[in-house]
């Protein structure tokens, strides 16, 4: 079996989903689905193939010698299937959700890239290997993270107009003009991706310190939602928020958060108490 067809299959499967035209979202899917099936297909036929070495000399420099080793073994056969069995499954759950996002025509590929260097990774036998897959892939995980990181949406309020002070006035309450007016901000501010949640907190406490709004943000009326969240890191991330301004000011009721779906972890009668009425303690 020669070990460079779990590069070669995701990274050709990437660039006919990349060459189809953008409304042929149905096609896109279905190469990506065929793509990681065929390379599920031969990291199963691993199993009764023999240990295999493969060199692919590239360049030398000085007595560096830049070359391409690759390994099968035991250990990396399963994590080959892992890789296919996982990328079919994250294509598969992810169909419906792409399939009207405009980034649709870079995702799959993007997915199928990223298991081509993941491939690379688990069958790296020297350290230069390694490292240009492990860097590819990585490029990709941070292109994938920022594909849907709210940019729509940000977008959206800044043509609306809702992202210059001066808009407080024309959309807003008395309340939040005032807010608005007092601090030279406007109405919404964007503070990027979930990852960037820390950011509200920074806000809050310049909200404080340069406008004067009380004395700690404690005495905010903050609130935190979460209408559309699609990982239990927004819990974290709301639970975060809650127990920050509970700490400085117990007596305050300010603090709340919402979410849109029933959380999963609430079904633990344990959990529940603790992440809704038992903040004090």
């Amino acid at each position: 079996m020669d070990l460079l067809i779990f590069l070669y299959v995701p990274a050709i499967t990437a660039a006919v989903s990349l060459i189809i035209p953008r409304k042929f979202k149905y096609f896109q899917e279905t190469i990506a689905v065929i793509g990681s099936l065929i390379f599920l297909k031969f990291a199963l036929a691993t199993f009764t193939a023999n240990d295999q070495f493969l060199t692919i000399s590239w360049f030398q420099l000085s007595v560096i010698d830049f070359s391409l080793d690759f390994r099968l073994y035991h250990f990396s056969r399963f994590l080959l299937v892992f890789l296919g069995l996982f990328t079919l499954l994250t294509i598969l759950y992810s169909a419906g959700y792409f399939r009207n996002k405009a980034v649709c025509h870079l995702y799959y590929p993007a997915i199928l890239l990223a298991l081509s260097g993941s491939a690379a990774i688990v069958l790296a036998n020297n350290f230069f290997v390694l490292l240009i897959a492990w860097e590819v892939v990585t490029l990709l995980l941070f292109f994938l993270i920022a594909m849907n990181e709210g940019k729509p949406a940000a977008m959206a309020a800044g043509k609306a107009g809702l992202m210059i002070p001066e808009a407080a006035k024309e959309y807003c309450g008395p309340g939040l003009t005032e807010v608005c007016e007092t601090i030279g901000i406007p109405p919404v501010l964007h503070m990027g991706a979930c990852i960037d949640n820390s950011r509200i907190l920074i806000a809050a406490t310049a909200v404080v310190k340069d406008g004067g709004l009380g004395d700690d943000i404690s005495d905010l009326p903050a609130a935190g939602a979460a209408p559309e969240w699609m990982s239990e890191k927004a819990i974290a991330i709301g639970q975060t928020a809650v127990v920050l301004q509970v700490m400085l000011n117990p007596e305050l009721q300010h603090a709340h958060q919402r979410f849109g779906r029933i959380v999963i972890a609430f079904g633990v009668p344990v959990v529940v108490p603790w992440a809704t009425t038992n903040h004090d303690d």
